[in-house]
């Protein structure tokens, strides 16, 4: 694919252009394999795959921040380079969700704007897991904040309880949640 083109498909990749971003994604992938698996020791060569899966989501998320179109490949190689150097230390402990609200909260944003199916999901997987693990209230309020938007001091008013409960039944759902699906790893 000449630099043209793939200028061209940035471009609309941060208009938002699913599908622009796809055909890089699949253009780039065979390449981004390769050069992940260059760097890794032979015992992580498998776990090339998940890099590029990763560096592909990291791309999609932060393409916005390009400022030069035309320096896609070499910033997708460089994130595919960080995520290669991090990946033996992340997967034995990353967590599979953030453990503060406000992190979550951004996921949780960004898979609804996205939209996208395997975010989905993802955003299914959470909510069913919350459902299980959590109390009656901290559901109540965590469906509050995450799924309908509403700020804390909106659930404060909505369900007549101290702001500081709110807050705390927040925090404490994300971790009861946090725990359950850490324990299932």
């Amino acid at each position: 694919m000449k630099l043209e083109r793939i200028t061209e498909l940035v471009k609309l990749a941060q208009q938002g252009n699913e599908r622009a971003f796809e055909l890089l994604a699949a253009h780039f992938r065979p390449q981004l394999v390769a050069y992940v698996r260059s760097r890794l020791s032979k015992s992580n060569r498998s776990c090339a795959e998940d890099i590029v899966q990763e560096t592909m989501y990291r791309a999609w998320s932060s393409l916005s921040q390009l400022q030069n179109p035309r320096a896609f490949k070499s910033w997708l190689f460089e994130t595919a380079r960080r995520q290669a150097i991090n990946y033996p230390q992340l997967k034995s402990v990353r967590p599979i969700l953030p453990t503060d609200p406000a992190a979550l909260h951004g996921l949780v944003a960004r898979i609804r704007n996205r939209g996208r199916w395997k975010d989905r999901a993802l955003l299914k997987h959470i909510w069913e897991e919350a459902e299980n693990a959590m109390t009656e209230k901290q559901l109540r309020v965590f469906e509050l904040h995450y799924k309908e938007g509403l700020t804390h001091e909106q659930i404060a008013d909505k369900e007549q309880i101290p702001l500081g409960t709110v807050k705390w039944l927040i925090r404490s759902g994300v971790q009861t949640l946090q725990e359950t699906l850490n324990a299932k790893k």
